[in-house]
């Protein structure tokens, strides 16, 4: 796939190229989840294990801020927030009445009828 920012490999592999900067996604760096360089390569290549991913960026990119997810800082800012007072738009009508193939009845006999959203035998 082209334009592709992500390297993978079903086996254990090594990725390096000019003009590239890799980096790994770990739990295991300074601020949490997130993608870093890996060990001592500082970014000139990463060593992936099999059925494993990394991040390939070109050079010029590279240097961009560094992308993290922190859990716990989005928890401490979210705002909870609730439901209230929820009322339905269109209020139900009373008594309308269906036959089991859903066609509306306007004088229902004997048999079995939908009244309201629920089964209703009528003898």
């Amino acid at each position: 796939m082209t334009n592709n920012l992500l390297i993978g490999t079903a086996t254990e592999q090594e990725f390096n190229a000019s003009g590239y900067k890799y980096y790994i996604f770990s739990n295991n760096g300074d601020e949490g989840i997130g993608f870093y360089k890996q060990g001592t390569r500082n970014g000139a290549s990463i060593k992936l294990a099999a059925h494993r991913a990394g991040l390939r960026l070109p050079e010029a990119i590279a240097p961009a801020k560094g992308f993290t997810i922190d859990f716990d800082a989005a928890r401490k800012e979210a705002e909870t927030t609730g439901i209230r007072d929820v009322r339905p738009t269109v209020q139900p009508r009373e008594n309308v009445v269906y036959d089991l193939q859903g066609r509306r009845v306007t004088n229902p006999g004997r048999g079995i009828y939908i009244v309201n959203g629920k089964k209703v035998v009528r003898e």
